[in-house]
């Protein structure tokens, strides 16, 4: 039997969900969405757990987006009316207690979009977050609204059209995420956030995080799938076709060759 892409442990009241995806950079198919999904549910409801870690497995990446395998089935998928990843993001932003991400390697795109629905997010020092879609034809429509409400629509455009990918402090100061600490430190610092989020009584966790998205998240979740039609109409585009292919190909795609 393959093994799962995602598990869950649970330790003195705080569950941490590991994408199990190394080799892969731990992007996002559909059967690791539907395993996050799952162990959400599961651990929503289970009332010895107070805090939920998301977090990535290895020391690379936290989460680099869409698995390939995710992003050329998506018309299909689109077609039947489902949205995996749009249904990953409202299940984060509704979900009833804390959730800490802790970035322990480069977030990318998608993965970008899991990070900012998350409550708090702690990053080693040396990693990097973007949404580099643009280099490949396509752009981070579904992160957008995310990207927008947490550092602005200009340094969102910045991000998003030009792809870059920024340091973990200057993450810190756009807003992305909450600490960046030294590699070695970040364990002992989630612990420690983690600890300090289960101390809090629960019911008012609960309604607190019921009330902050009463009063900011209503219209995002609308944008958030409203922007999923965007993304759609991208990935049918010749140049969304030749910038997968140039990336596959180790070249430069096309618009980037310089002229005669």
């Amino acid at each position: 039997m393959a093994d799962k892409p995602v598990s869950c442990a649970v330790d003195h009241g705080i569950a941490t969900i590991t994408i199990e995806r190394e080799k892969r950079r731990n992007t996002l198919d559909l059967d690791t969405l539907d395993g996050i999904q799952g162990f959400l549910g599961e651990l929503a409801e289970d009332s010895t757990v107070r805090v939920v870690v998301l977090t990535g497995q290895g020391d690379k990446a936290f989460c680099a987006g869409a698995d390939l395998s995710l992003i050329s089935s998506w018309p299909q998928i689109a077609a039947e009316g489902g949205n995996p990843y749009t249904d990953l993001l409202h299940t984060l932003l509704r979900f009833p207690k804390p959730l800490v991400a802790r970035v322990n390697g480069h977030a990318l795109g998608g993965g970008i979009g899991v990070l900012l629905a998350c409550d708090v997010a702690l990053a080693a020092e040396d990693v990097k977050l973007g949404t580099p879609e643009v280099h490949i034809g396509l752009f981070p429509f579904m992160v957008l609204p995310l990207l927008s409400r947490h550092v602005g629509p200009k340094k969102a455009a910045d991000l998003a059209l030009t792809g870059r990918k920024v340091p973990a402090p200057e993450a810190v100061e756009l807003g992305l995420i909450n600490r960046a600490v030294p590699r070695g430190e970040l364990d002992a610092e989630v612990a420690l956030i983690g600890q300090a989020l289960a101390a809090g009584g629960p019911m008012a966790q609960m309604l607190g995080k019921e009330a902050v998205s009463d009063v900011l998240d209503q219209e995002l979740h609308d944008r958030i799938d409203r922007m999923a039609k965007f993304f759609t109409r991208g990935l049918q585009s010749k140049e969304f076709a030749e910038g997968v292919t140039a990336f596959m190909e180790g070249r430069p795609p096309a618009w980037m060759k310089e002229e005669e």
